[in-house]
This record gives C-alpha cells, structure tokens and sequence, in this order.
C-alpha cells in the first residue's frame, strides 16, 4: 500500500521561533517519505482565514506551549482552540489532527491523563496528545540557525529524556505514515477486552504497547475486570445494572466500571459529524447487524394507491353520488 505523504500545518498562537524544533524535526530524513511539506499557520481571530489554511493542508500539528503561561486548549475558561479543534476534526478526520503541548516541566503519562481528563475534546478530536518537556528537547536539540536533532543523548545524564523523545518522533511518524483511509471512522470503534484480573491503567499502557495496532485504528481501549462486573451486573434472564455497588468491599470497582461507561457514553454522544457511516449497534434480540447485508425494502401499506387508481376511484364516486341524488329526486317528485 503506498505511504501517505502530507502537507502539515502547524496551527498555533504562539510565535513560530517557540515550535522551530519542531519545523526541524518534520523536516528530518526520517519523515521525508511522509511529509511532503511544513506550513506554519498562525490562528488569528478570523475563522475565515483558518478555514482557508485548513484546506491547504492534509495534516494539522495543533501546538501550544506553556510559555503562554496555562494550559487552556480547550473545554476550560478562556480556552485557545475550542472551535479550531473540532473544526480540524471536521475537516481533516481525527486520525489526521494531533496536539503538542510543549515546554512542560512534567509529561508524563499520568500529566497526560489528567490534561485529558480536563480538557476532554482533545482526545475527542485529535487521534494523539504529545507533551514535550524542556528536558526533552534538551536532550536531542542542536541549537543554532537552524536547530538541529541529535541521535544520541547531548548529556549522559539526559539519556532517559532522549529516549522518551525519539519514542514521540517515532510514534509521529507512524501516525503520518498510516493511509487515511485505514483510520477512517476510527472515532466510532473501541475495543473492550473483558474478564480480567487486571484492568489497570498500568495494564492498558502494556496493552498498548505490545499491540500498537489498538491505539491506532480504535479511539478508546475499555479493560473490564471480572470484579468490576460483579459490582455492578445483577445476574438474571437479562443482565441488569446497579447503581450503587451490590456489596460494600467493590466500591472502588463500581466507580471504576461507572466511570468506564460514562466515557462510552461521551464517545457514542460524539458529534454527528463524527458518525459519518450508521453505527452498527445490537438490537433487541442483542443480534448484530451485518454491515454488507442489504437492508429489507420498506414495505407497502396495502393502502397506497397509484395515480390510476385515485382516477378510477374518485369516477366510481361522482356515478354514486349522481345515482343517490336522482334518486332522491325521484322520490320526492
């Protein structure tokens, strides 16, 4: 299958000399066979002119940095990029659209997760958060009038920072590498992978790591563990929920499932736009439906009637009417 190549814009409010790494780095043999171009763009407060910008690209990097002093992406007060995320989403699909966060002091997966879970559209819109630290690009950046990556670690005791960061760059490139079309409606799958032991985040990430493939065509992975079920699933003829724990000792699996089913909950309730193809779902019978089998012609009530038949039908009424009324005539005369 022939590899994508991109057009990437850089979409931000920041000024262009805090993402020039950046620029560098899409500009490294590494990508050259994935990106055919970089074009900054800098988000005024005209949605016309972003609009135009999004159209010259196939790819959007949106960038902030903590250098502005808050991380306010979207879905908090004064947020940047509400309407120019999901505007990106719109346009490009969200395998196409992803965020860097840059200049932390701390990007972690555990940072990650709480930004996510303050600023939820991120993950609803773009199919990856990066976060860079300083540390980060310290480890591998070659500053001068071009900055410049290193392959190896500019300081020994930077070598873990290194790593992490070439991880990132590897982890975009796959991303640019992927043809749209195998992530198409990626937004409408999940995996869930029930009855474990371990339903963790700490599992999740091993998961993840061992079968890449699942964060990349699925935009959520759900681990259900045997005793998160029991919290909550009342057994009968057909399953029920509980609302409260059914025993006092699986409360924390309770909040856990709960919590699991709401963020479904968010992903089905996604914008419309997200669900371009129908959503196959269970029915009643919790029978699938199969995606390639033609849908049953609407059928016919018996009592639709074509244009010859109104015809015949309004002729056989006007004869009734002129043989009722001769023959009240008649009766009376």
């Amino acid at each position: 299958m022939a590899k994508t190549s991109h057009t990437v814009g850089i979409f931000t409010r920041d000024g262009i000399k805090y993402y020039n790494w950046l620029i560098s780095l899409l500009h490294h043999t590494l990508f050259h066979s994935v990106v055919k171009n970089v074009l900054p763009k800098y988000v005024t407060n005209s949605f016309m002119d972003f609009e135009e910008n999004v159209s010259e690209c196939s790819f959007a990097i949106l960038y902030h940095t903590l250098k502005r002093g808050r991380l306010n992406i979207t879905d908090v007060t004064d947020s940047l990029y509400d309407e120019e995320l999901e505007y990106l989403f719109q346009i490009l699909g969200k395998e196409n659209v992803i965020v860097v966060i840059d200049d932390l002091t701390d990007s972690s997966d555990a940072q990650m997760r709480e930004i996510i879970n303050s600023q939820p559209s991120i993950e609803r819109y773009a199919c990856k958060l990066f976060l860079i630290s300083e540390k980060e690009k310290k480890s591998c950046i070659i500053e001068g009038s071009e900055a410049k990556w290193s392959e190896i670690a500019i300081e020994d005791s930077l070598q873990k920072e290194h790593n992490s960061i070439t991880d990132k760059r590897n982890q975009m490139k796959e991303i640019l590498a992927c043809p749209s079309s195998q992530n198409k409606g990626k937004e409408n799958v999940i995996v869930v992978i029930d009855d474990l032991t371990d339903s963790s985040d700490a599992q999740m990430r091993e998961i993840i790591r061992s079968q890449p493939s699942i964060e990349r065509y699925a935009c959520k992975l759900f681990l259900i563990s045997e005793k998160e079920k029991k919290s909550c699933i009342i057994e009968g003829s057909e399953a029920k929920w509980s609302e409260s724990a059914i025993e006092d000792s699986l409360q924390k699996e309770h909040n856990s499932i709960t919590d699991k089913r709401n963020q479904m909950k968010k992903i089905l309730a996604g914008p419309s736009s997200q669900n371009k193809d129908p959503v196959v779902v269970p029915t009643e019978e919790h029978q699938l439906m199969d995606p390639n089998k033609e849908k049953a012609p609407k059928r016919k009530m018996p009592c639709n009637l074509d244009s010859k038949g109104v015809l015949i039908f309004v002729i056989v009424l006007i004869v009734c009417l002129i043989i009722a009324l001769i023959t009240v005539i008649a009766t009376s005369v």
